[in-house]
């Protein structure tokens, strides 16, 4: 038959359009890249936002182990896009949104200039000045569905 084959997804050859650039690793709908240096936090997220792509964002502990599994090589910690302001007195996503306790424990001070990194078994907060390599992310879109964001 015509029919469109709507289960494309579930094959493990996924459709050209979301495939992941060169150097980037993919997992389940996004790409990462992890970098070949170290630099503060704030140069991390210049150097994602340079590639089209954000500062790690983590969405679950079951992502954070593919990660770890990733720079398991590097003996170095990554940033992530995870901060403390002092304003707040919170963790924020550069997203916005305020950490979920749950999703990850962060052991360490908070300093009035805090940002999280991860290491093999744990999150840390450091200063944001400190050194780190660092992983950003480019979430998959399907190119097929409308641009609806309201004009």
């Amino acid at each position: 038959g015509t029919g469109v084959q709507e289960n494309r997804t579930k094959t493990t050859d996924s459709p050209a359009k979301l495939k992941c650039p060169k150097d980037w690793h993919s997992h389940q709908d996004k790409c990462f890249h992890v970098s070949q240096t170290s630099i503060t936090w704030k140069g991390s997220l210049a150097d994602c936002g340079g590639k089209g792509a954000t500062l790690l964002l983590v969405q679950d502990q079951e992502e954070l182990r593919f990660l770890r599994n990733l720079t398991k090589r590097i003996s170095s910690s990554f940033w992530i896009g995870l901060s403390y302001t002092l304003s707040d007195e919170k963790w924020k996503w550069i997203n916005g949104s305020t950490l979920n306790s749950d999703a990850l424990n962060i052991t360490g001070d908070t300093e009035k200039d805090s940002c999280a990194s991860v290491s093999q078994d744990k999150v840390l907060s450091e200063s944001c000045d400190s050194d780190n390599i660092w992983i950003c992310q480019k979430e998959l879109k399907r190119e097929s569905t409308c641009n609806d964001s309201g004009t």
